[in-house]
């Protein structure tokens, strides 16, 4: 799990910077804590809103070990049209033997492959079981909550 989140923080800080655009929630700098995950499942919605009021839901619509598709909904500001999407993520690793033993898994794909990305917003995902994924955020960059499929159009 260790290893999971250091990876998740290396490619947080190098796509946070060649992708300008969205505001990456997972990546955490400075003196904040390392980035949490969350585990959403096909009949569950993450809401994400960040400090300045921009807001997105994510549901995940399909799901396999490696990839998932999903769907979502953004919302720049409080009164401010709905966007709506969809998208896929998916892994794909390569492990590297170390001496002694150790080993280090690097993406071979995009690191832009690897986010859901609503709207302005961008969430590291990673895959779970065939049931779930795990969605990465910093706790100080957004506020996350899970709410049950039937509230998705009714969110942000």
């Amino acid at each position: 799990m260790a290893l999971l989140r250091t990876l998740v923080l290396v490619v947080s800080c190098i796509s946070s910077v060649a992708f300008a655009a969205e505001t990456n929630v997972s990546a955490c700098f400075g003196s904040k804590p390392a980035a949490e995950a969350v585990s959403l499942g096909k009949d569950e919605v993450l809401v994400v809103t960040l400090p300045n009021g921009a807001a997105a839901a994510v549901q995940l619509t399909t799901l396999s070990l490696e990839e998932a598709s999903y769907r979502w909904r953004f919302r720049e500001a409080p009164g401010a049209d709905v966007k709506t999407g969809t998208g896929r993520v998916f892994a794909d690793f390569s492990k590297v033997n170390l001496p002694a033993g150790n080993a280090v898994v690097l993406p071979r794909n995009g690191a832009r492959n690897l986010y859901v990305l609503a709207g302005g917003i961008m969430l590291m995902w990673s895959e779970k079981d065939r049931k779930s994924g795990w969605i990465y955020y910093c706790r100080d960059s957004a506020k996350v909550e899970i709410v049950p499929v039937s509230e998705f159009t009714s969110k942000p």
